[in-house]
């Protein structure tokens, strides 16, 4: 009927809410980073660094100052950066920040740059984290983000959890098909692991179930 506007089905939209709710905790945590004395190019370096759009920008300065942040440009204080770690899957620039919603997230920053963020309780050297930079790069490789944004400008909500569920088992079997390649199977073993702890449950909001993931995780990864 001409004039009638689309929906997303309540179990969409309450996906939707979740996801946005992660993010703000997100941003909480970040501007949590924030004392009284903090240099302001310092600040916004970070925020730069750490943020993901201009609405996270914005809303890490004010909670910054809410939380007694001094703007003063020659104050002795100083924020500790990210850590920049390396990346054996990919050439996109890999930061751990102190709490990341999923543990780990593929991003782009306003400019377009890819970047990745790992949780800092997800060492990198650990076999688990060793499959999380493994999909994050498949998200930046296969283009996942580019098409997510393409369908919120055109106003696709309905059609965007779908579209997030089959991105996130495509970059699941991306990334076991480059950890086959390398030989690594304590990394395969352990993200199969984790997804069937989940069972037939969500891994996340729009995500797709554990036991979905897992035989994803199996078949590319060449899992007995």
């Amino acid at each position: 009927m001409r004039g009638m506007v689309k929906t997303s089905s309540v179990a969409e939209m309450t996906a939707e809410l979740e996801l946005n709710y992660k993010r703000l905790i997100d941003v909480l945590r970040q501007a949590l980073v924030c004392s009284r004395n903090v240099n302001l190019s310092q600040l916004i370096a970070y925020i730069k660094l750490v943020s993901t759009g201009p609405a996270d920008r914005f809303a890490i300065l004010v909670l910054c100052s809410l939380f007694g942040f001094g703007v003063n440009e020659s104050a002795a204080g100083e924020i500790k950066p990210p850590q920049k770690i390396s990346n054996a899957y990919c050439n996109v620039p890999t930061y751990v920040l102190p709490k990341v919603t999923g543990h780990a997230r593929a991003a782009l920053q306003p400019n377009g740059q890819p970047v990745i963020h790992l949780d800092a309780g997800k060492s990198s050297d650990t076999a688990y984290a060793r499959f999380l930079l493994a999909h994050e790069c498949c998200h930046h490789t296969r283009r996942h983000l580019q098409q997510l944004q393409e369908h919120r400008k055109r106003g696709v909500l309905l059609m965007l959890s779908r579209l997030n569920w089959r991105l996130e088992l495509d970059a699941d079997c991306c990334a076991a098909a480059i950890l086959r390649e390398k030989n690594d199977h304590k990394a395969l073993q352990s993200a199969h692991r984790v997804m069937s702890a989940y069972g037939a449950g969500p891994t996340g909001p729009r995500y797709p179930g554990g036991s979905v993931r897992a035989s994803i995780i199996k078949k590319c990864g060449g899992l007995r």
